[in-house]
């Protein structure tokens, strides 16, 4: 993550097209669930104090479309993962025992739940 916004904190401070800051900012929130607040108050500043206050009705409806937003909270999903086995190591790729293996070590969340499901008799 850090690289990420330093590229755009950078890109930012040489001028580039607005466009181009934007469509970086957009993707990184998408992906993050979001910019920390502390990171999205900055990004923002910096935004309007290098193109311009005139931009910020743009980056307010890019925060009413949810295309960038603040990260609520933190994300639980390295303890979802670790719980129920989402990231498996294929010990014998010959003989494989668990359906990560089709999926390159990845087993799907739902394939999960329904496993567990199955398990605890639900």
């Amino acid at each position: 993550m850090p690289r990420c916004y330093e590229y755009i904190e950078e890109i930012i401070q040489k001028q580039e097209p607005i466009e181009t800051v934007l469509r970086l900012l957009v993707l990184f929130s998408l992906t993050n669930a979001g910019l920390p607040k502390k990171n999205f108050d900055y990004l923002r500043r910096e935004i309007l104090h290098s193109y311009g206050f005139e931009h910020m009705p743009l980056l307010y409806n890019l925060e009413k479309a949810g295309l960038v937003k603040r990260q609520e909270s933190r994300t639980n999903w390295p303890v979802i993962s670790r719980a129920l086995q989402l990231i498996v190591d294929i010990k014998d790729p010959e003989n494989p025992d668990d359906i990560a293996y089709i999926f390159a070590g990845y087993a799907p969340l739902s394939i999960r739940l329904v496993q567990h499901a199955v398990r605890s008799g639900w």
